[in-house]
């Protein structure tokens, strides 16, 4: 095989992302119809400071236009959630950052919480 064709190959793989755990970006947008808020997934990354850096871009990206989204964050999923994930979701159970937060699905925030009080950062 030419060296040429295997560092084409090696290049490939590399782009490719890790079949396990790993982080995406969230954007939630404004719904319609009886949905008040629906999501997409994209960017699948196994590297949260990777994740961390798409979401800068994402919100750059989207600053410029008319329509942006409500929300970018990152969110654990593993790989084959995400693929499966609907676009345009407004499943409720999808993941969220609620996670990355150290909040499990039993924590009660706080009214300053709710109110925008924390931020991640």
């Amino acid at each position: 095989m030419p060296l040429e064709r295997l560092t084409d190959i090696v290049r490939t793989l590399l782009r490719l992302p890790a079949r396990g755990d790993g982080f995406a970006v969230r954007l939630d947008w404004p719904g319609y119809g009886p949905v008040l808020v629906c999501h997409d997934l994209t960017q699948f990354t196994p590297s949260l400071e990777r994740a961390l850096k798409r979401v800068a871009g994402t919100e750059r990206y989207w600053a410029r236009g008319p329509l942006r989204p409500l929300a970018v964050t990152v969110v654990p999923i593993d790989y084959a959630t995400y693929l499966a994930h609907p676009r345009e979701c407004a499943s409720t159970g999808c993941p969220t950052t609620a996670a990355l937060l150290g909040l499990g699905p039993h924590t009660v925030l706080s009214a300053r919480d709710r109110e925008g009080g924390t931020t991640l950062g």
